[in-house]
């Protein structure tokens, strides 16, 4: 799955993320991979969500997103 960083919102216009249906303010897209298993092209997530999938562990992904 690759991950893009939107930006964040103003704390009006809060959004709910689509993975865990909690209010952020940091958005990020979701885009599946080709061949994908699953039936939607984009989601807009949260910070949490958006950690989780790009891993722990990987730092230097995390930054690149942030670039």
């Amino acid at each position: 799955m690759r991950i893009k960083y939107l930006g964040k919102v103003s704390v009006n216009n809060m959004f709910k993320c689509h993975m865990c249906a909690t209010m952020g303010r940091d958005r990020y897209s979701a885009i599946p991979q080709l061949p994908s298993l699953v039936d939607w092209n984009e989601i807009i997530i949260c910070k949490k969500c958006a950690m989780r999938e790009v891993g722990g562990r990987n730092k230097k992904e995390w930054e690149r997103i942030h670039k």
